[in-house]
């Protein structure tokens, strides 16, 4: 593989990829405006950057704030935007979810018993407290 880097970066969010022109996004404002124009869906939401390109994040996403943008991205040929209420909301129904099992093991399969431990139950009628 050539140590040279491509002119581009790949954008990706969901299931669409885009190619940004590096040097159209090297500035944190330029990076977001470009998204937002390849994403609309991600306009007027909280948004972060995502990189598993560099050896240290071994194989995992990690978020690039904003102040590291300028330093990170010469070296990365990938990013993944994501809107951050999807993500809360993400690990808001997986908490739910949890309870529920929780429940399931404190309750058993008795519906007679006192339902004072229901977790899942309390958590059904919140929303994700992010949202």
């Amino acid at each position: 593989m050539s140590s040279t880097r491509s002119k581009f970066i790949v954008v990706t969010n969901d299931d669409r990829n885009v190619f940004a022109l590096r040097e159209n996004v090297s500035q944190y404002p330029a990076l977001i405006t470009s998204i937002n124009s390849y994403f609309p869906s991600t306009r007027n939401k909280t948004i972060v950057i995502q990189t598993r390109d560099l050896a240290i994040c071994a194989g995992r996403f990690v978020d690039i704030p904003p102040n590291l943008w300028s330093h990170i991205k010469d070296d990365i040929d990938n990013i993944r935007v994501q809107v951050i209420e999807a993500r809360a909301t993400y690990y808001w129904n997986r908490i739910v979810g949890f309870a529920r099992e929780v429940d399931a093991l404190v309750l058993g399969r008795d519906m007679n018993k006192p339902r004072s431990h229901a977790v899942a139950e309390d958590l059904a009628g919140k929303s994700c407290p992010e949202k």
